[in-house]
């Protein structure tokens, strides 16, 4: 038996986003998804690879450093702040 601590939660696209309070369209373009991709993800018909989802977790956690990051400005207060237990 493996030891580990039970298995992964997978991120939910539609719910990262939601809490980014992003339309999919500005989702899509600040954070450089295809918005037809970002579509496919959120109805399911679609699952992002391990390299996106690694992202979406970057994108949850730290949304403004993200933006910092791509060069993409945001409104202040934008994002709503981080989640108590979201280390």
């Amino acid at each position: 038996m493996t030891k580990g601590r039970g298995p992964k939660r997978e991120r939910d696209v539609r719910e990262v986003r939601a809490r980014t309070g992003l339309s999919q369209a500005e989702f899509a373009e600040r954070f450089g998804f295809s918005l037809r991709t970002l579509q496919e993800w959120e109805q399911g018909r679609a699952k992002p690879d391990s390299a996106v989802r690694a992202y979406l977790t970057v994108i949850d956690r730290e949304p403004e450093s993200v933006m910092k990051a791509l060069g993409v400005t945001s409104p202040a207060g934008a994002y709503p702040a981080a989640r108590a237990g979201d280390s």
